[in-house]
C-alpha cells in the first residue's frame, strides 16, 4: 500500500498476528485470516481486511519465516 494510513493499519494487523502464536497457527492451518478477531480486538473494518489480506498474509509469512533477503523489503514494519 502507498498511503501512510493504510500502511500503519497493515502494520498493526501484522504485528498482532505475529505476537499471537494462536492466530499465526490458525492462519497457517486454515489459510485464512480470522477477520472477526481483528474487528473485535483492533476495531478494523472487515472491508479493509478483505482488500489487503493477500499483502498481510505475505508479509506475515516473510517476517515469521526464514526469508532474510525478503525481510529487507518490508523493513518499515521492523523486526518483530
Amino acid at each position: 500500500p502507498k498511503a501512510r494510513k493504510t500502511k500503519e493499519l497493515c502494520k498493526e494487523v501484522i504485528e498482532y498476528i505475529i505476537e499471537n502464536p494462536a492466530i499465526l497457527t490458525k492462519l497457517r492451518q486454515k489459510k485464512r485470516i480470522p477477520i472477526k478477531i481483528f474487528q473485535e480486538n483492533l476495531n478494523i473494518p472487515p472491508k479493509f481486511m478483505n482488500r489487503h489480506r493477500k499483502y498481510i498474509i505475505a508479509v506475515v509469512e516473510i517476517l515469521s519465516g526464514d526469508y532474510v533477503y525478503l525481510q529487507e523489503y518490508v523493513a518499515f514494519i521492523g523486526k518483530v
